[in-house]
């Protein structure tokens, strides 16, 4: 579904949404869709489960790559991906449709992995666009070397936002 005219804002604090508890400004209608947009804060370093349970289709990334889930009709089904993060800020999209209902949602994670899944707290995401985002990137390398106001400079480095607007010197 091409969600790009969408007239919906609104910040979610978790993402845990059953057919009953969406509360949308709207009545559902047959198909709609939703992109949830933002980070996921790792305390520490080490390797992290997400459960992602779905009615109909969700795909989570990560950092821009994919971790679990599926683009297609179904029933609430779960997914389950491991993933080693560093500690800090990790890029979070969550794409999600729905066919015919209110559907479900929801974003589980565990850590370490051997512990029973959870909702993801609101205490680990962070809206995109907030502060967040301030000093996120992590810059190792600038060239050219002396460049002047003005000037294209090309910044090489990692924890870069997927927004490229928010990619600014």
């Amino acid at each position: 579904l091409d969600i790009s005219g969408a007239n919906v804002v609104r910040l979610d604090p978790v993402i845990d949404f059953s057919p009953e508890g969406w509360a949308l400004p709207f009545q559902p209608l047959e198909t709609w869709a939703t992109c949830w947009r933002g980070y996921f804060r790792a305390n520490q370093d080490g390797v992290y489960a997400f459960t992602l349970g779905s009615d109909d289709g969700a795909l989570l990334e990560l950092d821009n790559k994919p971790v679990c889930g599926a683009d297609q009709l179904q029933g609430y089904t779960e997914a389950r991906r491991t993933v080693e993060l560093t500690r800090g800020l990790h890029v979070l999209k969550l794409r999600y449709f729905n066919n015919r209902g209110p559907g479900a949602c929801r974003l589980l994670f565990s850590f370490p992995v051997e512990v029973e899944p959870r909702i993801v707290p609101r205490e680990l995401l962070y809206p995109a666009g907030g502060p967040a985002e301030v000093g996120r990137p992590l810059i190792r390398s600038a060239a050219p070397d002396g460049a002047k106001r003005g000037e294209t400079v090309t910044l090489l480095g990692s924890g870069f936002s997927d927004i490229p607007t928010l990619n600014k010197v």
